[in-house]
């Protein structure tokens, strides 16, 4: 969803990584299609550059979760 993110530089996560396989955690991917399914990834929209900026500009609060 956020393209800019892919070339991010998230530092040293191997503590995490070795958390995982410690734990044996399954991928999000299967998440996805055995837990919450009707996420449809297919129809997510991405949304313009610049955008969380512009609305932090005029000074809306972004967030998004389920109250």
């Amino acid at each position: 969803m956020q393209p800019a993110a892919r070339n991010m530089s998230f530092g040293d996560v191997s503590d995490r990584v070795a958390l995982r396989r410690r734990l044996r955690c399954r991928p999000f991917s299967w998440y996805l299609s055995h837990v919450y399914p009707e996420q449809d990834t297919n129809n997510l929209v991405a949304l313009p550059k610049g955008f969380f900026k512009d609305m932090k500009k005029h000074g809306h609060v972004v967030k998004d979760g389920q109250v």
